[in-house]
């Protein structure tokens, strides 16, 4: 397995780099020491998988056997099911599917790095801004809730791609993103749309009617409130699944999740805390007083530093927003307003800090593009 890992692992390294095409020798050397550590995550996670049942396993052994045909084509696991499914024409077995995923979003990460390295290469970018977007990019829990056979790797994809075609007004590659997300995880789907409707409503920066800004922000504002009602239905109804009754209030749907999610993972379980605990336990990756054994202490330390990199970018942000570019100012704003409702959600709907780790990824990709526009901006800014 671990040839067949080398082998993936240089195979979408070249071929990042036929179509990146850049030829400096540091860029080379950090994306092959990226491509490294990535796949050793990978290699890592399918050797954990094997020992213990898990959702990996699952989605394959479910899309792989007589199993598939108790998952009609929907949303959420179904769609993975069949993802897996339509991929196994290609990937004779699990290993070979996991390497495949692991190289997926390891062109995530190296186009992550390209953006970096353009920047600091034009010299929008310190040196010692640079080294700190470096750190985040090489976190260990970014890399290995990232590269399995499963959701997390699918959202990984979506979610930067939804927000770097937003800040390149690229519609199509927007759309596909946001299909993605949909299938995937439609919660995250409808944090992800809000998002852009408010930094549309107060920038109009992509304008996707092409009308004057008044009319396009009247637009949103009625657009956004059925559709926030809507979503807000179908969402609750959707992932409050497990009662035969569906959704019928919040109380109902917060007892069932967490009855649900009471097995799903590993870690302290806070079901018993009040809410701010666990927007503490989301943010800082534990609850030392109440769990800390030595994962709890690593997800701690990363939790530490990010939170760490936040403020430096809040400070920043604070000081310097106002002299923004529009295109920066308006992904600033959805990337923001993404990531504190996620926090407020995922600590609201989870109660397993092993699944609340996990979940913490999805804020890392626009954690990164936000500290990458706001390092930008305060070394033009302050050149000036």
């Amino acid at each position: 397995m671990i040839l067949l890992y080398l082998n993936y692992a240089l195979f979408f390294f070249f071929a990042y780099f036929f179509m990146d095409r850049r030829n400096h020798l540091e860029y080379i050397v950090i994306c092959l020491f990226l491509t490294s550590v990535h796949f050793l995550f990978g290699y890592l996670n399918v050797l954990a998988s094997q020992e213990k049942i898990v959702d990996s396993i699952n989605y394959y052994n479910w899309g792989t056997t007589a199993s598939l045909k108790y998952f009609d084509f929907s949303i959420g696991t179904s769609f993975l099911v069949h993802l897996v499914n339509w991929l196994s024409v290609f990937f004779s077995n699990f290993e070979q599917m996991s390497a495949f995923f692991t190289g997926s979003t390891l062109l995530i990460f190296l186009k992550i790095f390209s953006i970096v390295y353009e920047r600091y290469s034009n010299k929008n970018i310190k040196f010692s801004d640079y080294v700190i977007i470096l750190f985040f990019l090489f976190l260990p829990g970014f890399h290995y809730w990232t590269v399995s056979l499963g959701k997390d790797s699918l959202m990984l994809i979506a979610i930067f791609w939804g927000f770097w075609s937003f800040y390149k007004k690229n519609l199509t590659i927007l759309i596909l993103s946001c299909l993605l997300m949909f299938f995937v995880r439609v919660h995250i789907f409808a944090i992800f749309i809000l998002s852009l409707m408010v930094s549309e409503y107060i920038y109009a920066y992509f304008n996707f009617l092409r009308v004057n800004k008044k009319t396009y922000k009247f637009s949103l504002l009625s657009i956004s409130i059925p559709f926030s009602l809507g979503m807000f239905y179908f969402l609750f109804n959707y992932i409050q699944k497990y009662s035969k009754d569906g959704f019928s209030n919040i109380d109902e749907f917060l007892d069932g999740r967490a009855e649900v999610y009471a097995d799903l993972g590993s870690g302290a379980w806070l079901s018993v805390q009040p809410y701010p605990i666990k927007v503490f336990a989301f943010v800082f990756g534990g609850v030392p007083w109440k769990s800390l054994d030595a994962l709890t202490i690593a997800s701690m330390v990363e939790s530490f530093i990010l939170f760490f990199i936040g403020g430096y970018i809040f400070f920043s942000l604070k000081r310097n927003f106002k002299y923004y570019a529009l295109h920066d100012k308006a992904l600033t704003i959805s990337a923001l307003f993404f990531i504190l409702v996620s926090i407020l959600f995922f600590s609201l709907t989870n109660n397993n800090l092993g699944v609340m780790v996990r979940m913490k990824v999805m804020i890392y990709s626009p954690l990164l593009l936000l500290t990458i526009i706001v390092l930008s901006n305060k070394y033009q800014r302050t050149s000036v």
